[in-house]
């Protein structure tokens, strides 16, 4: 979070401002550098951000965001995280604002059950579905489970790989063999001899 001063943006100089918007605009862009100099090793993003008194006339005096990073290198994400809080300490200098880590969390990267993914990919090539692994930092509800259960991620085509948008698109043959696999993959750890503990 970065606070600022709130003033008129009309009679307040521009050099005298104190605008949390600003400090926050440039963390925006800190954050997607940071990831891009990591190549495919992180990804980041800023989803969330809160301007007060978000008014168009008034210079913002409080912007909260929420910054995420994610990798598979706890190291590289220990190392952005030290980075991060020298980069917010220089932009609330450059802004003359103040900033606050209001909570931040290093979850460990998880991999998922090597044995059933295996069995996925028995699932779909008995059922004649091409099957591939996806290297991908994408966790869901899976992540929370496998602290206890065997779990794998099915993910079905989506068109030109756009996901979590409204131009999504998976046609019914590919939900329909998503259903299959994952009812055919269900069936199979029920009834499957092997340990997945």
């Amino acid at each position: 979070r970065f606070d600022g001063e709130q003033n008129h943006t009309g009679p307040t100089p521009m050099a005298a401002r104190r605008d949390a918007l600003l400090a926050a605009a440039h963390t925006i862009t800190a954050v997607h550098d940071e990831a891009l100099q990591h190549g495919v090793q992180m990804h980041s993003s800023v989803g969330r951000i809160e301007v007060y008194p978000n008014s168009p006339n008034v210079v913002p005096s409080r912007v909260s965001l929420l910054i995420e990073y994610r990798s598979r290198d706890v190291d590289l994400l220990s190392a952005a995280s030290e980075r991060l809080d020298a980069t917010l300490r220089a932009i609330a200098d450059k802004t003359m604002t103040s900033y606050e880590v209001e909570s931040s969390v290093l979850r460990s990267p998880a991999r998922l059950h090597d044995g059933f993914a295996a069995l996925a990919h028995g699932v779909g090539a008995e059922l004649g579905l091409s099957t591939t692994d996806s290297m991908t930092v994408a966790g869901h509800d899976a992540i929370s489970l496998n602290r206890r259960y065997p779990v794998c991620l099915l993910f079905i085509p989506s068109s030109n790989g756009v996901s979590h948008n409204e131009a999504e698109y998976t046609s019914d043959q590919d939900m329909h063999n998503g259903l299959r696999m994952l009812t055919g993959l269900l069936h199979r750890a029920c009834t499957s001899s092997a340990s997945f503990g």
